[in-house]
């Protein structure tokens, strides 16, 4: 029966038979039903005639996607399965086993495979049985995406912003003729924005909160995985609800960057490392939100393509008197001066801030303008003093992050 299979799946493979047909056969071959999903986790094919009881594969195929939360998991494929296994076994959606192949095409990731244990016992078969139908699905994914009966599949929203994010236009014309016809050939106002996945796992193939809160909070959206990232274009910032979004996204320890606005789909990378630089600083800049904006983060941006050494000569020399006294004495007047001239020399505003006092403010302000000899109601050192300030303490935040790197190396 196994042999037959294989022959009717390698004949009709190379017959030029349908996706859809090939999908049948590969799940008659592997006896046991099966999903092929692209990398932007739609579910693009599935087995119909070996049926499933499994409640949540049934609910994935019936809404055409699987989870952000468990894609998420795959896209962190790296950390959770070892350099020589080609498969990733997962008990722990349900009561049956799920085995996930990567679909690579020249080290290009274009998909997974996604075998139910329903019938026949994963282990029963060889690994290269399952590798062998892998890379056939893969040959005809790539060379056939006319046969997968799915209306303008090459022109959806999320095959462009993919890519766009791969590089894969030859040049603009390309990009042009591409667009035609796509729900993003219209004039827009885009944001881009990023949420870091990296390192995150979980198993949620139930219900994604994170998809239905992005669709209730960015409606106008659309989003795919890159990069050990979720990078979602938006197409109206007005109606976007960044307050709730913001509460989502603390009630489920992630953060967000947001990216300037732009009218060019084409420069979308440049807004990409936009949004990358926002996650990366907002917390220089964003004491108590998850989202950061670029507009904000801009001068950190910028601290970010000088050496230490460099930036440190554009500080006033008071303000490097005022950080040697802090490095001498283990305090931290360089941050609440900082903090100071950031509200505008407002007491109280900034004992809000540093969640102090304001008595200890003014204990503090004085004792800076003791040590830097200056009097601080001199507005015209505001804005240099300011500056200041942001480089030292952007130079700690790097420095600690490189410290943290290299602990986790070890």
């Amino acid at each position: 029966m196994e042999n037959k299979a294989y022959d009717e799946l390698l004949k009709a493979s190379l017959a030029g038979t349908s996706f859809a047909h090939l999908v049948e056969l590969a799940a008659s071959y592997l006896n046991n039903p099966l999903v092929v999903i692209d990398n932007s986790f739609n579910i693009i094919a599935y087995s119909k005639n070996l049926q499933s009881t499994d409640f949540i594969w049934l609910e994935a195929v019936s809404r055409g996607y699987i989870t952000i939360e468990f894609g998420a998991t795959l896209n962190n494929w790296d950390e959770l399965v070892a350099p020589d296994q080609n498969y990733f076994d997962v008990s722990q959606i349900s009561a049956k086993t799920r085995r996930f192949i990567r679909l690579k095409y020249q080290n290009r990731l274009v998909g997974y495979l996604n075998i139910l244990e329903e019938y026949t016992p994963l282990t029963q078969l060889d690994d290269k049985v399952y590798l062998f139908v892998a890379a056939l699905l893969t040959k005809e994914l790539l060379f056939n995406f006319q046969q997968l009966n799915l209306d303008n599949f090459c022109i959806r929203e999320e095959e462009i912003l993919m890519e766009l994010l791969q590089d894969r236009f030859a040049d603009r014309v390309h990009f042009i003729s591409r667009i035609q016809g796509c729900s993003l050939d219209h004039n827009y106002l885009f944001h881009l924005g990023c949420i870091d996945f990296q390192h995150y796992v979980s198993y949620n193939a139930h219900r994604s909160l994170i998809q239905e809160s992005l669709q209730a909070y960015i409606p106008e959206s659309t989003s795919v995985f890159y990069d050990k990232q979720l990078v979602i274009l938006m197409k109206s910032e007005e109606e976007c609800d960044y307050q709730k979004l913001n509460q989502f996204l603390h009630s489920s320890s992630l953060t967000m960057g947001i990216s300037d606005p732009f009218e060019d789909l084409y420069q979308l990378k440049t807004y990409l490392k936009q949004a990358q630089a926002a996650l990366r600083l907002g917390a220089l800049v964003y004491q108590d939100s998850q989202i950061s904006f670029y507009e904000r983060c801009k001068p950190y941006h910028m601290f970010e393509h000088f050496e230490t050494n460099e930036l440190l000569r554009f500080c006033h020399h008071l303000v490097l008197k005022l950080k040697h006294y802090d490095e001498k004495n283990d305090t931290s007047y360089v941050e609440t001066l900082r903090a100071y001239l950031l509200f505008q020399k407002s007491i109280q505003k900034t004992a809000n801030y540093l969640y102090v006092h304001r008595n200890t403010i003014n204990y503090r302000i004085q004792k800076i303008k003791e040590i830097m000899g200056v009097d601080l109601d001199q507005y015209d050192l505001d804005a240099h003093m300011l500056q200041s300030c942001e480089i030292i303490q952007y130079i700690h935040f790097r420095n600690r992050n490189t410290n943290e790197r290299k602990d986790s190396l070890r």
